[in-house]
């Protein structure tokens, strides 16, 4: 059994405590969630749930929490939890894992308050006003020289793989020094490669006024032939700086 201390985005000075069993689901803290607080307008897999650390450090239940609470909750600065996650994770509220005091472990969004993402997924939904009721856009094959994203989702629908959290933290952090580092990010079908570069463009341009981000499609033999890749890049570059 855990105890999660947890804080709604709109309100302030009102944590409070959740018990529940660390071998549970993100899904079932949800539930837990709209029970304690008898939150009987929303359905509890509406309710999105943030992990309330930043920089490696829980929230202090403070006077600063109550600023954050009553302003727009910028969620790329916060890992959002997945109903099907379970609690005691180690990137979560695992065993070896210090919960602290005074502090806040999860932010709780209502779907009417659901924060922008900047990081962005892999397919997109639209309500639709006459059913009420969420559709997939139909997707378009890429026929362009530069690649234009398929798929991102709505915020709402938004849920990032696990295991590429810390990928694209590590590529934020490396960008936010002010140096020019160069990441090959590679990985297996649905790691989140995706994901994580459309996370860092967004990021990237909406924090810095010199950046350009540039998508482009390269066949098999470019990709294997260093040289060849290089100099398409270097050419695309100069092309769009122009």
């Amino acid at each position: 059994m855990v105890t999660l201390f947890c804080a709604i985005v709109g309100v302030v000075r009102d944590a409070f405590a959740v018990n529940i069993d660390a071998v549970e689901s993100v899904g079932d803290l949800k539930e837990a969630i709209k029970k304690v607080r008898g939150l009987k307008d929303f359905d509890a897999k509406n309710l999105q749930l943030f992990l309330a650390k930043k920089d490696g450090a829980w929230l202090p239940d403070d006077k600063a929490l109550d600023v954050l609470l009553q302003s727009k909750l910028d969620a790329s600065l916060y890992t959002k939890l997945c109903s099907s996650w379970r609690l005691d994770s180690p990137a979560l509220f695992g065993p070896n894992v210090s919960l602290g005091e005074e502090v806040v472990h999860v932010l709780v969004v209502p779907s009417e308050a659901a924060p922008q993402t900047s990081v962005l997924g892999r397919r997109s939904a639209q309500m639709r006003d006459d059913q009420q009721q969420l559709q997939p856009f139909p997707k378009k094959p890429n026929t362009q020289k530069y690649v234009q994203f398929a798929g991102p989702v709505d915020e709402q629908d938004f849920c990032i793989p696990l295991e590429t959290i810390s990928t694209f933290q590590q590529i934020r952090e490396g960008f936010s020094y002010g140096n020019r580092p160069l990441y090959l990010l590679h990985g297996p079908r649905q790691f989140g490669k995706t994901t994580i570069a459309k996370g860092v463009e967004k990021w990237l341009t909406t924090s810095r006024s010199d950046v350009m981000c540039l998508f482009f499609e390269v066949n098999e033999l470019v990709a294997a032939d260093e040289t060849e890749f290089w100099n398409r890049l270097g050419k695309l570059v100069s092309k769009e700086s122009n």
